[in-house]
């Protein structure tokens, strides 16, 4: 018994040396560049060329509305009279009637081609805010240093920046060695079944293998995640797939004067509850990569947190479940997003119907979310339903030892002052997941630096993007061109 005290004293001892050990030695040490500027900045010119295309409303309402045709015909018209130089030099193809293909040829046929991918569609602007953005979201306004418009982040300033770097490396009188792919869909919006699901067929029609693709996705953020204040760049190599899933319940009408103890309404209101207080399982290692590209910068409680899973893995996900980009990063969300029952205020409701839409993490399927929804709600009286329409797996994840990935990383580093950069499972869907089917080396990246208040404009109001940031971009992808045209070797 005397010698316990001291051999506990030991134990404990031991216990906090290892977890301060692993905090203090976390986080991967970061390579530091030479700053890399490609091009002398020309912001006016990019700024205009951008004015122009998002004055072209292409705007895709949905699976059964999408861009008129006549719209994408005037914007091909802009596109046109803007590049020309892209337009005498590149071979240009008209996909599905709506998307466009480019082709720069490279000089040596055996390096297998690079793609940057985007799309020429918008979302739509709701009619009850156009009074309150600052400049018309289809004006393309240049004012206070900022572009403004629908499409000035997402991702209109994507497109323009990749042909604008493209029109001044020929301009400059660069030819590449390997041959480089401009896609622009005509239908992301609504799921790239008509664009880029299109334009990876042509791809495989032709046996074309892709060396690396590039589209939108990760950017470089800060305030986004609690207590990480430095800036960061995220690439995201895999995306979440989609399941909606439709929860129907149906019961007998009657008289309100003799309502059951739970109407049809009450009891999917207890459903929904249900799954909105208990989601699917979290995984945090998911963010290990950020954290340790961070690590060093991280505020010592997360940082010890991160360091030491193990112990702290219930904390982790606790406290990122109290802010949505963190909860959304860790694990598969579930979003109920449409409710509908009854048919008057004094008739019993026959029917009750919820609309719930998941983003499935990778390694995750539709049959894990049916079998999380029955575990949780535990109602046999309330069928499920998929949307066959909008249902899809995660994509395969992108290896980020690959050399593709390497020149991408060091770019970012060489144009953004050395920012950490680090790979994510990107939330959102993108036209990306198409061309696994051509690529194993898929990247999402918009070479933007934006605050967290700024990103509340993809698909808000006041979308806008700033004048020196899209000039940024465009210097970017002209270094990014000659970086990946310098690779030799396939990886």
């Amino acid at each position: 018994m005397p010698y316990l005290i001291p051999f506990l004293i030991i134990v404990l001892v031991l216990f906090v040396a290892v977890i301060l050990f692993r905090t203090f030695t976390f986080g991967d040490a970061q390579q530091k560049f030479e700053p890399l500027q490609v091009f002398a900045p020309n912001p006016d010119r990019v700024a205009e060329r951008l004015s122009k295309v998002i004055q072209c409303q292409t705007i895709a309402f949905d699976e059964t509305t999408p861009v008129e045709p006549q719209k994408l015909k005037e914007l091909r018209s802009v596109l046109e009279k803007n590049f020309p130089h892209l337009h005498k030099t590149c071979e240009k193809q008209l996909i599905n009637d709506g998307s466009l293909l480019f082709t720069w040829k490279g000089k040596n046929e055996a390096l297998d081609p690079i793609l940057f991918a985007g799309h020429q569609d918008v979302v739509p602007v709701d009619g009850q805010d156009l009074t309150k953005w600052t400049h018309a979201p289809f004006d393309g306004t240049i004012a206070d240093g900022y572009l403004w418009g629908r499409g000035a982040l997402d991702m209109k300033n994507q497109v323009v920046a990749v042909l604008e770097s493209v029109e001044r490396l020929i301009e400059s009188g660069f030819q590449p060695n390997r041959t480089v792919y401009l896609a622009l869909g005509h239908d992301e919006e609504i799921g790239g079944t008509r664009g880029a699901a299109k334009i990876v067929e042509w791809l495989k029609h032709n046996n074309i293998r892709l060396e690396a693709v590039i589209d939108e996705g990760g950017m470089i953020i800060s305030g986004l995640l609690p207590g990480i204040d430095t800036p960061f760049a995220t690439v995201g190599i895999a995306e979440k797939g989609m399941a909606t899933i439709n929860l129907q319940l149906e019961m007998a009408p009657g008289h309100s004067s003799a309502p059951p103890h739970h109407t049809a309404i009450g009891i999917m209101a207890q459903a929904i509850t249900k799954l909105e207080n208990h989601p699917m399982p979290a995984e945090p290692e998911i963010m290990l990569p950020l954290m340790r590209a961070v690590g060093k910068s991280l505020p010592f409680v997360l940082r010890m947190a991160f360091a030491n899973l193990w112990l702290f893995k219930g904390l982790v996900i606790n406290t990122l479940r109290k802010n949505p980009q963190g909860d959304a990063a860790i694990r598969t969300t579930t979003a109920v997003t449409l409710i509908k029952g009854g048919i008057k205020d004094n008739i019993l409701p026959p029917n009750a119907n919820a609309t719930v839409n998941f983003r499935i993490k990778p390694g995750e399927c539709l049959a894990d979310i049916l079998q999380h929804i029955r575990d949780t709600i535990q109602d046999e009286r309330i069928q499920l339903v998929p949307n066959e329409d909008i249902l899809w797996d995660a994509s395969p994840v992108s290896d980020t030892e690959s050399t593709p990935y390497a020149v991408l990383k060091e770019t970012i580093q060489k144009v953004f002052d050395n920012v950490p950069v680090a790979s994510q499972i990107f939330p959102a869907a993108t036209d990306s997941r198409y061309y696994y089917a051509v690529c194993k080396n898929v990247y999402r990246f918009m070479p933007l630096h934006i605050s967290k208040d700024a990103m509340k404009g993809i698909h808000g109001i006041d979308e806008r993007i700033s004048v020196e940031a899209l000039e940024k971009m465009v210097q970017f992808f002209g270094a990014l061109i000659q970086a990946y045209d310098g690779m030799r070797n396939k990886s």
